[in-house]
């Protein structure tokens, strides 16, 4: 029998440029031509479509796209990467966000109507597959809420800074104290999973409860306020069930100036029993004398963090933060806090002696305190000695939620080796402090070295997503020159100078950029007067040297300078020059106890071929050894092959150095050609045909992005004036 067609519901088409969505089929198309897409992200670019030009909030793509069921931010986001993949969106002209805001789509629509058609005797079949519909929306549905009960830690929570009260408006840094004091004795906790200060204070007051809790991924908020009270106090405190803003405990605290540090521990000690009753660690005061008994320190934390916060170091607030810090240590000389935090002010200054002074009472007062033990590991990682590592470690054992020493540590087990190790805790430094952009800016970098390009994609829209400033497309620039898309890296670098145009670090940065795709002459309009680094990269050796001597005689600790001038030498045939610049740190026998950066193994590359070059033979296969059990990374970057290939040529192994430097192409990141070409240890191969090759298929590269320049600046909507000139 026949089957007859009956008038159906009618539903909507939507045309733009040449894709269609048809919202009957629940399909995107391009030319005609079906394009992969969740149903999730279709369900997303419908309600963009269907509100055309209009902003819509985050919150109305929640309730249309998920209703009540619990997602977090990180679902949304990622519909969004999947949409702008499809319509190769790149730039987010079309799908634009709007920061903290929402989205809109910016383009011409075109709208359909159309009548969809339904078959009568396929009624039974209807109600067939209506029931196995049904049974897999609740199978998606409760998937969904295992998926949000695994991803969300339980017993997470954000505190949030105490709103001041105040009719002078003068209680900031009290307030913001007394939850950074909260949020310290938390970490300590190790059942509680606690949110970075920077992200946590990254929201002002009166932010809605449930968007806080999805965009740090936490069950619980801690919000209070305090106001003046006769010669007192008044603080109140609500710990709230952030997915759905109903209060769990709150209390109000009416004390005197010196009772305030009891207030603290009576709150955390309140929430840590309503997070994680079942627990029996006892919850000891960390903040030592407390906040009351020194106002001095309250300032000085107030300054260190805007110190901290800010896209450039503010000598004035730098100054304050040490200057108050020192009052603190005056007054209370018995109190490590204030002695680590003038540490770490110091360090932020470039005072390595007075922080290291500092550092020495502060161990001497109390070493079992994670803010000691971390701060210990960047004086010595900033100064080149051994025991960071050990450091890290020991500050996360004291706080498992120390994001700094978490991410510290994680950089530090990178350039060991310990690639496995490394990545978890990067990521669990950004999974705390997600209101961080440095978080994100160090797990992309590594991942970005080790070449896993579509996680870097994903950071690079998480960032996009949180943040919108003129930093944050630098970032979004490094991590995509890492990746080898070095014409998006230069697009995002003009944005980042165009939302600041008088910060000259970006025409630093797009200088070193262009000469990377050797286009030298735009290079020098962005940076006439070229910073040694240019110089370096651009093979002028000879006034690279100049600069670099004039700078380590100004600033004789600055490690990265001395390994630059070490490989200029060897360059250009100071061998021995090389050797005695590099044994003078010390770097031999220091490499061997602890690798302090990825600097230290360039640096280890260039003695090595220095020293085969000076005659010292023996030791240099003895480095070449060490060199060669060093767990380096097994990712398809351009550096592993190139020093590998350094290696042998500089040992004479001629086969095994052709071997590695011809997979250098393989690397998704743009090889540096003056390394390649110029590096003494690649003269014995210059002439030979397959290194030659090497050399073309980098040149090959550098222009195919030079061509590709224009139109990707164009699709990106700016444009170079530099650039523009030279043409």
């Amino acid at each position: 029998m026949g089957e007859v067609s009956t008038p159906g519901e009618t539903h909507l088409i939507y045309r733009f440029g040449d894709f269609t969505l048809d919202t009957a089929r629940g399909a995107l198309l391009e030319n005609g031509t079906e394009l992969k897409l969740r149903p999730q992200s279709i369900a997303v670019l419908e309600v963009l479509l269907e509100n055309q030009g209009q902003l819509v909030g985050k919150d109305t793509l929640h309730g249309r796209v998920w209703g009540q069921k619990a997602v977090t931010d990180d679902s949304l986001a990622q519909c969004l990467v999947d949409i702008r993949r499809a319509l190769g969106d790149s730039g987010r002209q079309l799908v634009r966000t709007v920061p903290r805001r929402g989205y809109l789509f910016d383009g011409a629509v075109t709208i359909e109507q159309r009548e969809a058609r339904r078959e009568r005797s396929g009624r039974l079949r209807g109600r067939s597959l209506g029931l196995g519909a049904t049974i897999l929306v609740v199978l998606g549905a409760w998937l969904a809420w295992f998926y949000w009960s695994e991803s969300l830690p339980a017993r997470s929570i954000a505190v949030l800074p105490f709103m001041d009260m105040s009719a002078e408006q003068d209680l900031q840094h009290i307030g913001q104290g007394l939850a950074e004091d909260i949020l310290n004795t938390l970490a300590h906790h190790p059942a509680l999973s606690v949110i970075a200060r920077t992200s946590s204070f990254a929201y002002g007051a009166g932010s809605d409860i449930e968007t806080i809790g999805r965009g740090l991924n936490t069950a619980y908020v801690l919000e209070g306020s305090v106001r003046r009270q006769g010669g007192g106090y008044r603080v109140v405190a609500q710990l709230i069930d952030a997915s759905d803003s109903t209060h769990v405990w709150s209390r109000a605290f009416e004390v005197g100036a010196y009772d305030l540090p009891s207030v603290h521990e009576q709150i955390s000690r309140e929430v840590w029993r309503r997070i994680a009753p079942d627990t029996d660690v006892a919850l000891e005061p960390t903040v030592r004398p407390g906040f009351a008994a020194d106002e001095a320190m309250l300032l000085a934390r107030h300054y260190e963090r805007s110190l901290r916060e800010a896209a450039e170091v503010d000598p004035d607030m730098l100054t304050l933060a040490i200057q108050r810090y020192r009052d603190a240590a005056a007054a209370r000389p018995d109190s490590p806090a204030a002695h680590a935090g003038l540490a770490r002010v110091l360090l932020f200054a470039g005072d390595h002696a007075g922080a290291g002074a500092e550092i020495a009472i502060a161990a001497s007062l109390d070493s079992r305190r994670s803010d000691v033990q971390d701060v210990l590991g960047r004086y010595l990682w900033l100064t080149g000695e051994p025991g960071a590592g050990d450091a890290w470690r020991e500050a996360i054992a004291l706080n498992p939620n120390n994001a700094d020493a978490i991410g510290s540590y994680g950089y530090w087990l990178w350039v060991q080796g310990r690639i496995a190790e490394a990545g978890p805790h990067l990521y669990r430094a950004r999974d705390l402090d997600r209101g961080s952009l440095s978080r994100y800016a160090d797990l992309g970098n590594f991942l970005g070295n080790e070449a896993r390009i579509e996680e870097v994609d994903a950071v690079i829209d998480e960032i996009l997503e949180r943040f919108d400033s003129a930093e944050s497309y630098r970032v979004v620039a490094r991590l995509l020159d890492l990746i080898g898309r070095v014409d998006e890296s230069i697009a995002w670098l003009v944005r980042a100078r165009d939302k600041d145009p008088r910060n000259p670090v970006y025409d630093w940065a797009l200088a070193e950029l262009f000469v990377d795709i050797a286009d030298h002459e735009t290079a020098l309009r962005l940076d006439p007067e070229p910073s040694p680094g240019l110089l370096l990269k651009m093979g002028r050796y000879e006034e690279f040297i100049d600069a670099a001597e004039m700078h380590l005689f100004e600033e004789p600790g600055d490690l990265t300078m001395i390994y630059l001038l070490a490989f200029a030498y060897n360059t250009t045939g100071r061998h021995e020059q090389a050797v005695w610049l590099l044994d003078r740190t010390g770097l031999i026998d220091r490499i061997r106890k602890e690798v302090r950066s990825a600097w230290d193994l360039e640096a280890v590359l260039v003695w090595i071929d220095a020293s085969f070059a000076t005659g010292n033979v023996e030791a240099a296969h003895e480095m070449v050894r060490w060199s060669d059990e060093f767990p380096h990374t097994r990712s398809a970057n351009w550096w592993r092959f190139f020093y590998g290939g350094c290696t042998a040529a500089a040992a004479g192994d001629r086969q095994d150095a052709l071997a590695d430097i011809e997979m250098i192409p393989e690397s998704p990141r743009l090889p540096f050609l003056y390394l390649v070409r110029d590096a003494h240890c690649m003269q014995g191969l210059k002439l030979h045909p397959r290194y030659v090759a090497v050399l073309e298929d980098i040149g090959a590269r550098q222009r195919e992005i030079r061509e590709a320049l224009p139109g990707t600046l164009d699709a990106f909507g700016v444009g170079l004036r530099e650039l523009a000139a030279q043409e």
